[in-house]
């Protein structure tokens, strides 16, 4: 058996962790996170359960991966749960088994305070490829696509929080204005 891939994405977020968390529960964040032109980007997040903040708790979700080899673009669809939560701190999430060529993964959010009114957000992703051609698939391309839109869904995240800037206004010379 192959030992897991084990892939991490960070970033500061320009927002206190109560407000990041919120952001990790919120399934049109993680759907709108990823640009439509991202290798790999979930189309589709649907909770099965009342809630997705506690053990247990279980979603189904839809991704779409352009650009493999042969089969160019696919669509994987699968169930995951909740796994551990320490609110405000730490949210796993495992999938539910299922026969696709990575049958598990887990992936974890960490949340720590950095600076004032900053949170820094580490995602911990890990899987095992189940097969030879989940083996191949993994090492030809798609860990490289995972890890690629992984950090960019961190980074995306982080800079949904950033404040955005106003065009500045241009005053008009107050002679114009008794002019008027």
């Amino acid at each position: 058996m192959s030992r897991p891939v084990l892939l991490e994405a960070a970033a500061v977020v320009p927002a206190e962790v109560s407000h990041v968390w919120q952001a990790l529960l919120d399934p049109h964040r993680w759907v709108f996170t990823l640009p439509e032109t991202a290798p790999a980007r979930l189309e589709e997040l649907q909770q099965l359960d009342e809630t997705f903040v506690r053990v247990g708790d279980r979603r189904r979700c839809a991704a779409i991966i352009d650009g493999l080899p042969i089969v160019g673009r696919r669509r994987l669809e699968w169930e995951e749960q909740v796994t551990d939560v320490d609110a405000e701190r730490t949210l796993e999430i495992e999938s539910v088994p299922a026969f696709h060529a990575i049958r598990r993964w887990r992936l974890r959010f960490r949340l720590v305070p950095h600076g004032a009114g900053h949170t820094r957000l580490r995602c911990e992703l890990s899987y095992r490829p189940v097969s030879l051609s989940g083996w191949l698939a993994d090492r030809l391309v798609l860990r490289r696509r995972v890890a690629t839109a992984a950090q960019s869904w961190v980074a995306n995240l982080a800079a949904s929080f950033a404040p955005v800037e106003e065009p500045a206004l241009v005053a008009e010379p107050a002679e114009a204005l008794v002019a008027a």
